[in-house]
């Protein structure tokens, strides 16, 4: 029995780790939940996994079930902590997870780009793994298993496009949120379907890449792929190529970080459906310049200004916040991420 704490436990990610744990009982067990402010979904979950610590970022105070502090989640009785949230709160529970030696699970963006660098360190220091849980960086991870990175030509990974993939920047003046909310393959949380949108979510993908493996900007490529089957190609020195390919489901990235270092023992999709049950052209195209403003600022700073990160990513998210409250338009996303760079 594999006892988890679940940080992000009513995000997308969460609800999808959650659907996996509710088919296996006699292996997963759930003993701590976190959220930011969702009260409600929370307090169903933990009914529902007989969870006793819970954590809200804003709320709940004095529920018998509560904790003080996120870190307070974890202990020595946990076995596998699961970091699935956004911001940046959750540092401190991620060091003492990895302080405790658990299996660690990490699909939180802003925590790899601002303290990617220390957590990895510390991590191999404590000889603890580190399985990255979103699609591409899985997706890498696998493919990288039994190889050297240093045999690594370069690491490509994906992205969509979103649903403005072949649209012009003056088409994109009076979308609407349930525009920029429509993505054509993904069923993801409100801030990662904006970020996919404007591409911002790709290009800190880059940098986690760059940070999670440990290889140069110059050896990482995005390739458009607006079928989102292929997750991640690696290319070798030698010539030769590995890449992963699934349906655009997280239960397949999931489920292998439940599992690991073994597979999950089925699908764990709602299809059965695999790579060669696709009868349809598959593309990758290079990214041009110019095509996402806010993907091509995102990597300046990356590349020229990294202590600006930081503050990129606090922009970012309240520029997100801003244009799903209607304050700002989708054009202004760019204008707002360039704020005090």
């Amino acid at each position: 029995m594999e006892r988890i704490v679940l940080l992000g436990a009513t995000g997308s990610i969460g609800d999808q780790t959650l659907d996996i744990i509710s088919r296996y009982p006699e292996l997963f067990q759930v003993v701590g939940m976190s959220c930011k402010s969702n009260v409600t979904k929370l307090a169903e979950r933990a009914q529902q996994f007989s969870c006793e610590r819970l954590f809200v970022a804003r709320g709940m105070q004095g529920d018998k079930r509560s904790v003080r502090m996120l870190s307070d989640l974890i202990d020595e009785s946990v076995d596998h902590v699961i970091v699935a949230d956004h911001g940046l709160e959750s540092y401190e529970a991620t060091l003492k997870a990895i302080a405790l030696r658990k299996k660690l699970s990490l699909a939180n963006k802003e925590l790899i780009i601002a303290h990617g660098k220390d957590l990895i360190y510390f991590a191999q220091e404590q000889r603890v793994q580190v399985i990255p849980l979103d699609s591409e960086h899985n997706a890498l991870f696998q493919c990288l298993q039994g190889e050297q990175i240093s045999d690594v030509r370069r690491l490509i990974i994906t992205a969509s496009g979103g649903p403005f993939l072949n649209k012009r920047s003056e088409e994109l003046k009076n979308v609407s949120v349930e525009d920029v909310l429509c993505h054509p393959n993904w069923s993801m949380g409100k801030k990662t379907t904006v970020d996919s949108a404007t591409l911002v979510n790709k290009a800190f993908e880059v940098i986690e890449t760059h940070i999670l493996f440990d290889i140069p900007y110059e050896q990482i490529e995005v390739r458009l792929h607006p079928e989102s089957i292929i997750h991640a190609i690696i290319e070798f020195k030698d010539g030769s190529s590995k890449m992963l390919a699934y349906q655009p489901d997280m239960r397949f990235a999931i489920g292998y970080a439940l599992f690991y270092p073994n597979r999950a023992p089925e699908s764990l999709s709602g299809s059965e459906r695999d790579f060669f049950d696709y009868d349809r052209d598959l593309h990758l195209s290079r990214i041009e310049e110019g095509q996402f403003p806010c993907f091509d600022l995102v990597m300046e700073s990356a590349k020229m200004k990294p202590r600006s990160l930081r503050r990129l990513i606090e922009n970012d998210m309240l520029a997100v916040d801003q244009f799903l409250s209607g304050d700002i338009d989708f054009p202004h996303i760019l204008q707002s991420l360039k704020q005090n760079l």
